[in-house]
């Protein structure tokens, strides 16, 4: 064989790698873009929601004035068994609010 001939096969072959490495590298950011994609679907509702650092914040940039604040039913039983501190003692001086998207919910129930 002759130069020109060897170096003729050696393009085709590196042509070839060429095309499957790009082939494969397609094909992988394809799959890493539709995770990351699917992934922030979930986020973006969360980071629509408003929240304000401090209650003294939120009551001035709302108007609203928070007077007491709600515990689940079901940590009432130990509140009043002495085991678990008012809701009040348990929050730091500080609480950070967030506003629900749509309304507050309901504890407990059957998930329809």
């Amino acid at each position: 064989m002759d130069a020109n001939r060897l170096r003729e096969l050696s393009r085709k072959k590196l042509k070839k790698e060429v095309s499957k490495m790009m082939r494969r590298l397609t094909v992988i950011l394809t799959a890493i873009s539709l995770v990351v994609g699917l992934c922030l679907m979930g986020v973006t509702p969360v980071l629509a929601q408003k929240s304000y650092s401090t209650l003294a914040e939120y009551e001035e940039l709302t108007g609203n004035k928070i007077e007491s604040f709600n515990e689940a039913p079901m940590l009432s039983a130990r509140v009043t068994a002495g085991k678990l501190p008012p809701v009040e003692e348990r929050l730091p001086e500080e609480p950070m609010i967030v506003e629900p998207l749509e309304e507050i919910g309901q504890y407990g129930g059957i998930i329809k």
